[in-house]
């Protein structure tokens, strides 16, 4: 798109963003061209703002959402069971998904009245292509390596669920969703891909808002671990003109309050001239970020998150105790669900300050805690098969100190390429665009192990030298007894 088009749109939507009743936009800020940094739009200071500012205000009937679109007024069992009798409910778990389907078909149904929704403007200022994951190629995909986010993409499973029920929805309701008379209809292939864009619009964009009932039954939230929708009895899930607009980093000035009758966006600090105003989505891992939004930032490094699977744990456990593959999972059947859970690595980041600042020290000495209860956790399941492989503490404990580098070693080897190689890759100015956010991705968990490497091996050496201090202690010690 071209810089005039860019520029027409933006005045366009910001033009009708003033004309909805009880809106407001400072003279203060610019909707502001961001392509050339790879951050689409963003809101940018023209001035100086003090904090407290109140920035912009978006009434609640300028929200998109399943009470302000007539969407589910017109078709109020749209997402009934009859439409999609063959979908295996537990499978799709319908229970937590309708809400971000509902949002899904009232999104495409304005997209497609065109002129006749009131939200026109603000669609055409929303992408049509992003970055995220879901639309990788395998090649990009690969550039991720070892990294778990790749597992968390579930493209397969929105295309079942696209297939089974938004398509359906829209196909058995051709003259809702488009209109009467009209004689342009999509094709399914052309559906899906439209589903998909919606939903990577609510995943990028939509806000869990406070619903203005409490009493209502909608229950909605995009979900913390996994990017979709979980069940919320507060809140409503929707799409925001202008306050999505703001871009967000581990690092910000501005607050968007949701309590009342209007969406309100604040500074929380003094914002200089040609600074951008952003929010917070909370403390990402770049590989969260990427997944969702489709970027990554510098910042947000403090955050990133290595998982380890509970059956690697088993397979070094295995091997310093030297029983069986039978053993192995004899021991492993005793966690229960838990054994389907990964053990985390992150370090101590802290929270940003009350004006979005980030002042706290990161800490990696608290990297192992969670995998030494965990590794602790196993060794005490492999003694529940047998006591004899851990009978006592001692044996537990020197068992534990020595495969904790064993098993972030081997967490670390699933990576081909390693830390010194991607940051020569990441040194190269030709890495651009998908590959150098999957190289950052990568080389960002490799440095994570390398440190819990170190805390791990500073641990050991601590362990050594406290033994042998209480060695040349007991003696003496015995004497003064006797």
């Amino acid at each position: 798109m071209g810089d005039k088009e860019f520029e027409a749109q933006n005045q366009g939507f910001l033009t009708w963003f003033k004309s909805i009743p009880g809106s407001t936009f400072s003279d203060s800020l610019s909707l502001t061209d961001l392509r050339a940094r790879n951050a689409g739009r963003g809101i940018i200071a023209n001035v100086d703002i003090p904090a407290n500012t109140l920035l912009f205000t978006i009434p609640r009937p300028g929200v998109i959402n399943i009470t302000t679109s007539d969407l589910f007024q017109r078709l109020p069992d749209l997402l009934s069971k009859d439409l999609s009798g063959s979908i295996d409910d537990d499978d799709l778990e319908d229970s937590s998904s309708d809400p971000w389907l509902s949002l899904i078909l009232v999104l495409i149904y304005e997209y497609l009245q065109g002129e006749r929704s009131r939200w026109k403007a603000y669609f055409d200022i929303l992408p049509v292509e992003f970055d995220t994951p879901m639309f990788w190629s395998e090649e990009d995909l690969m550039e991720l390596q070892a990294s778990s986010v790749v597992s968390k993409i579930g493209k397969a499973e929105a295309d079942s669920m696209f297939l089974q029920k938004v398509v359906p929805a829209v196909t058995a309701h051709q003259d809702v969703f488009y209109g009467e008379g009209s004689s342009e209809k999509l094709s399914e292939l052309e559906l899906l891909n439209l589903a998909h864009r919606m939903g990577s619009l609510i995943m990028a964009y939509a806000f869990d808002l406070d619903k203005e009932d409490d009493d209502e039954d909608e229950e909605m939230e995009v979900d913390a671990e996994d990017g979709w929708v979980e069940d919320k009895d507060s809140t409503m899930l929707g799409m925001v003109p202008m306050a999505d607009i703001l871009n967000s980093d581990a690092e910000f000035n501005a607050h968007v309050d949701h309590a009342g009758d209007a969406i309100t966006v604040t500074s929380l600090r003094e914002i200089k001239q040609g600074e951008e105003v952003l929010n917070y989505y909370g403390p990402l891992a770049n590989s969260d970020l990427l997944r969702r939004y489709g970027y990554i930032s510098h910042k947000h490094r403090r955050y990133d998150v290595v998982e380890i699977p509970q059956t690697l744990l088993a397979n070094q456990v295995q091997q310093a105790l030297g029983v069986s593959d039978a053993f192995k999972d004899k021991a492993l059947s005793f966690l229960g669900e838990d054994a389907e859970d990964p053990v985390l690595l992150e370090r101590d980041a802290g929270e940003p300050n009350w004006d979005g600042t980030l002042v706290a020290p990161v800490r990696s000495d608290t990297l192992l805690s969670e995998l030494d209860e965990a590794v602790t956790t196993m060794l005490k399941s492999f003694r529940r098969v047998s006591a004899s492989v851990v009978p006592d503490k001692r044996k537990r404990e020197e068992t534990r100190k020595a495969v904790l580098p064993l098993i972030i070693s081997a967490r670390l080897a699933e990576y081909p390429t390693t830390l010194l190689e991607d940051t020569d890759i990441l040194a190269n100015a030709g890495t651009v665009g998908r590959h150098r956010m999957a190289v950052e991705v990568r080389a960002g968990e490799k440095k994570l192990l390398q440190e819990a490497l170190e805390v791990a091996a500073a641990a050991a050496a601590h362990g050594t030298a406290a033994d042998e201090d209480n060695g040349n202690e007991r003696p003496g010690k015995r004497s003064k007894a006797s």
